[in-house]
């Protein structure tokens, strides 16, 4: 009986400084200030980097096959960035790659460029195994921030929605509902959770790795939350209605390693799923891996941001800000020159004037029109500027075509007047 008194009374010890342990370390736990400022700078890495990143990506639009691929992701600051990319669809039973009905296997490869030298053209080419288009886009500043944010640095350093919005710029103090401490797959956690114009935010910091994190979670409500340009929409009310849908992003990362003083998750799966009431719909999965990590690197040494050969490209299009586009481009020597068809004046002007004259009179006929073309040598009046490498890339609109919008004009004078003779003899 004493013995049993004995045990009762460690054992009553032992739950007590559990209790106290506890809330000691309740007590020791920074302010939610604090934790925010500590999780903020684990995410301050060199804005200067050059990393590799392999990736796995199912989804349920095309939901038999899997795209795997490789990047190669270099971004100096907002001044130079580079992608390149090379991924290929496989059976997701299988794992063979799949193919188009000639046989031709099912890869795409990219490469997207922006340095200051373009002053302002962001370029992307693309093909299957190499690059058989050409694509540039005058809007760069935004398209550059996109190839910014999606580099997988990005992805694996913040917070993000579907379209690259940073959203822990919107995890602000008065945005949090609750910190509590608890654990991730057996690890120690300190949990935030706050409600975001995006949605709903449950966020997962690791308090022995200086509030790094671990997880996140982002519910969106139809209707309710924003995403950066409308209202989420309801993808299913017929199952339980737009009420009840939710939208669920999920990022978990793991195989934090150290790199350069540097506390990086090597590896981000990511999830995504519609919840109608009680019933889960997965939409996405994906996992990607970093290596081959350099903060700071030399890029010239490397030669990752000199302009490629594409000399040997056709298919050539400009993209305008004002959604417009050129799709008749070719590469001449450095330029890119509008190619326009030729253009044959003399039988042009003489189609025009047979068309005339079968319904001349005979006196008519006797002074025929005198058509006189000058055409100035201002090249500069017929040339859109488009600045390139070392000012060298333009797109020439090749003087033909005003020739040809000339002797248009001409000939519709022509007709119109002889249509309004023939009113007034009438």
């Amino acid at each position: 009986m004493i013995i049993h008194k004995k045990r009762i009374a460690k054992l009553s010890l032992l739950v007590f400084s559990i209790v106290f342990l506890q809330s000691s370390l309740w007590t020791d736990m920074p302010d939610t200030g604090d934790i925010l400022k500590a999780f903020r700078e684990s995410l301050a890495w060199p804005e200067n980097m050059a990393v590799k990143k392999t990736t796995s990506y199912w989804g349920i639009y095309q939901p038999d096959s899997v795209s795997e691929g490789t990047s190669l992701l270099y971004h100096e600051k907002n001044e130079r960035l580079r992608s390149i990319n090379n991924f290929r669809e496989m059976d997701r039973e299988t794992g063979e790659v799949l193919s188009y009905e000639d046989s031709t296997p099912l890869e795409y490869y990219s490469d997207e460029i922006w340095i200051p030298e373009m002053k302002g053209v962001f370029i992307r080419g693309s093909g299957g195994t190499e690059i058989e288009s050409l694509q540039l886009y005058e809007d760069s500043e935004e398209r550059s921030q996109i190839l910014y944010n999606a580099s997988s640095s990005r992805f694996h350093q913040g917070l993000y929605n579907v379209r690259e919005k940073y959203l822990q710029n919107d995890l602000t103090m008065d945005r949090i509902n609750q910190v509590e401490r608890g654990e991730l797959e057996g690890q120690p956690s300190v949990i935030i959770e706050a409600e975001l114009p995006d949605g709903y935010l449950t966020l997962w910091l690791s308090p022995e790795e200086g509030y790094t994190m671990q997880k996140w979670r982002l519910v969106s409500e139809v209707g309710k939350h924003v995403a950066p340009d409308r209202v989420t929409q309801p993808s299913n009310s017929e199952k339980t209605g737009a009420a009840t849908e939710r939208r669920v992003t999920e990022h978990i990362f793991y195989d934090r390693q150290i790199v350069e003083g540097f506390n990086i998750p090597l590896e981000m799966k990511k999830l995504s799923w519609i919840e109608y009431g009680d019933e889960k719909e997965i939409t996405s999965e994906e996992t990607s891996r970093l290596s081959d990590i350099q903060f700071n690197p030399d890029f010239d040494a490397l030669g990752v941001f000199e302009m490629p050969d594409y000399s040997h490209i056709e298919d050539i299009t400009l993209f305008r800000k004002d959604r417009g586009h050129l799709s008749n481009l070719e590469w001449d020597e450095g330029k890119l020159r509008v190619k326009v068809p030729e253009v044959d004046i003399d039988k042009e002007l003489s189609e025009g004037t047979e068309a005339l004259k079968s319904d001349k009179t005979k006196e008519e006929e006797k002074i025929p029109e005198r058509i006189s073309l000058h055409l100035d040598g201002n090249k500069g009046s017929d040339t859109l500027i488009i600045p390139g490498i070392t000012g060298t890339m333009i797109i020439v609109a090749a003087a033909p075509v005003t020739l040809l919008l000339i002797v248009l004009a001409i000939l519709w004078r022509l007709r119109r007047r002889k249509t309004t003779e023939e009113i007034t003899r009438k």
